[in-house]
C-alpha cells in the first residue's frame, strides 16, 4: 500500500495543473473523497490505484507515493525485490 509522500505537493500540482480533487478522480477511476483521504493521510492506495493517480497528474508514481511500511518509492522497492532475487539466483549452480 502506498502514502501521499507530501500532501502540499499533491495540492499543488493540482493547482498548477488547474485540476480539483474531482477532475483528477475523475481521470483516475476514484472518487473525490479517496483523493481527499489521500490527501489527509487517512487512506492509502494499492500499487494500482496509486499509478493511475499519477498518470492522471502525469508525473511518475514514485514522485507522489510512498511505499507505507519500508517508506521506498515504488521505483526502489522494485528494484530490492529484484536484486534479492539475482542474489538468490546467483546462488544456484547449472548442470
Amino acid at each position: 500500500m502506498y502514502e501521499v509522500t507530501d500532501p502540499a505537493t499533491f495540492s499543488d500540482l493540482m493547482l498548477l495543473l488547474g485540476m480539483s480533487q474531482r477532475s483528477v478522480a475523475v481521470k483516475a477511476g476514484v472518487s473525490q473523497a479517496f483523493i481527499s483521504q489521500l490527501l489527509r493521510g487517512s487512506r492509502t492506495a494499492r500499487p494500482v490505484t496509486a499509478w493511475r493517480i499519477a498518470h492522471a497528474l502525469g508525473v511518475r508514481v514514485d514522485e507522489l507515493f510512498v511505499h507505507v511500511k519500508t517508506g521506498q518509492a515504488p521505483v526502489e522497492q522494485q528494484r530490492d525485490r529484484l536484486s534479492k532475487k539475482s542474489d538468490t539466483l546467483s546462488g544456484c549452480s547449472r548442470k
